[in-house]
């Protein structure tokens, strides 16, 4: 268990997570986060660990994150140093 502290302002909540199945080995999932991570059943899997190249494309495939292009006036998210991050918990 995690527990951050709200931010406000942030185009979208991202979950990351990572697995280790007993079948596969190590697996990262990307998915919206906050509410929208029960809501929706929209996600990206890869076995771990991924680069940073392999992390971008799992943000492109996640279409609700289309948001970090700053969708409707928002702010642009990071999507750099999502990816990174990504690549770094993989």
């Amino acid at each position: 268990i995690q527990i951050q502290p709200m931010v406000r302002g942030v185009v979208a909540e991202v979950l990351v997570g990572f697995l280790r199945d007993r079948e596969v080995g190590p697996v990262v999932t990307v998915a919206m986060g906050g509410i929208l991570a029960e809501l929706s059943e929209q996600r990206v899997l890869r076995l771990a660990p991924v680069s940073v190249a392999e992390a971008r494309e799992m943000i492109s495939e996640l279409a609700p994150l289309k948001v970090l292009d700053g969708y409707r006036g928002k702010p642009r998210g990071d999507r750099e140093a999502l990816a990174e991050a990504i690549a770094a918990l993989s």
